[in-house]
């Protein structure tokens, strides 16, 4: 059977209702000048949350952000200064502020004289693809550390053992001599440097490729976090989040990856916590700090972003609260915790001015707490 003609005006008909209903956003820009969008279509608009009068007219880097990287925008821009076709992935952000991975892939379109007349713009969100591949590589990180902690071992057992011996001869140190007593406290303090120095060796090699810290809206880093561990966490646990209107407009100064494995970290010990399903509760809210002292570190007087995660797991060993940062201390079985994520977060954390520490609340639940310097907006008087 002979398939109906279809008029070329037909095609271009199709061909538009054809972009109209697809689930993938389209955008159609200028060839030349500040090359402002002609043509978006709806998924565009449910995409980005910006409606068809808020994008037509506009050069499409107002989806450009503070932490959108240069070096991808010059190749974009390259791409479209010599009509060359262009595929990268960009972090653009949503009318509401949230960051979104962009997989954009955008071509020139030439006249029959070989002119160049628009450029048509294809992007996919990949941001859950991406969050994916980061918590691959966050577990490879840890899997890694887990390796290396049992590679190092007998290094910090050769260490300490002649400590254990010297103990011993200094048990009657009322019948050594003064020269044997300084040779022992020397032997001592070689000893002691030497598994200080491993030990903070290690810590060192745990954070490679820690992130420099810059400023974070922390609305907006709650979100990022939440996505995030949603995607990580086992099903059988179930998340729960709440966010303190007080910090609304509020930022934080932190590297935003590093913080996330913090976080990560504290959810993934606390779900191996928890026996069977059970409940993560995390609680973002703001505290003034007066001069506090917790431990051996103060934190200075302000605004803090506190971060409570809380689990209704086993709880924690009585009286380990503090012992349980120390870097090698675990109390999962050898095969399954290094005892070393927590002290790395504790370093991370003190790092960032702010301070981490784990109790047990009134209805017996596991608490965990970073505390970090809050960052408010100015206000200026009428």
């Amino acid at each position: 059977m002979e398939l109906p003609k279809v008029s070329g005006a037909e095609n271009r008909k199709i061909l538009l209702h054809t972009i109209q209903a697809s689930t993938l956003p389209y955008t159609v820009a200028e060839a030349t000048g500040p090359r402002q969008l002609t043509f978006v279509n709806p998924a565009f608009t449910d995409c980005t949350g910006y409606d068809l009068d808020e994008s037509l007219g506009r050069n499409c880097s107002f989806l450009q952000g503070s932490d959108t990287e240069r070096d991808t925008v010059d190749r974009l821009r390259k791409g479209l200064d010599t009509y060359t076709p262009v595929n990268l992935e960009i972090l653009n952000y949503r009318k509401d502020g949230t960051p979104f991975w962009n997989y954009l892939r955008i071509s020139p379109v030439f006249s029959d004289s070989q002119e160049p007349i628009a450029f048509v713009g294809i992007q996919a969100d990949v941001s859950a693809r991406r969050n994916a591949d980061r918590i691959a590589r966050e577990r490879q990180k840890f899997e890694a550390l887990g390796t290396a902690s049992a590679n190092i071992s007998h290094e910090i057992k050769n260490a300490l053992q002649p400590l254990f011996l010297l103990k011993d001869l200094l048990e009657d140190w009322k019948r050594l001599d003064p020269a044997t007593i300084e040779r022992t406290l020397k032997a001592f303090g070689t000893n002691l440097d030497m598994a200080d120095k491993i030990v903070r060796g290690f810590l060192r090699y745990s954070r490679q490729g820690e992130q420099t810290a810059h400023v974070v809206n922390s609305e907006t880093l709650h979100q990022t976090t939440n996505d995030f561990l949603k995607s990580a966490i086992p099903n059988r646990i179930k998340l729960i989040s709440s966010f303190a209107e007080s910090l609304a407009g509020t930022s934080i100064e932190v590297p935003e990856n590093a913080f996330q494995q913090v976080i990560l970290n504290l959810a993934n010990n606390a779900a191996d916590a928890i026996s069977d399903k059970g409940t993560i509760e995390i609680r973002w809210s703001e505290e003034t700090i007066c001069g506090k002292i917790d431990g051996d570190q103060m934190l200075l007087s302000g605004a803090y972003l506190s971060v409570e995660l809380l689990d209704d797991g086993c709880g924690l060993p009585e009286g380990k609260e503090q012992s349980i940062f120390n870097a090698f201390y675990s109390t999962k079985p050898p095969e399954k915790g290094t005892g070393i994520g927590l002290s790395v977060s504790r370093e991370m954390v003190t790092e960032w001015n702010g301070h981490i520490y784990a109790e047990t609340t009134q209805d017996h639940r596991t608490c965990f707490r970073i505390l970090l310097p809050l960052k408010k907006p100015k206000t200026y008087p009428n």
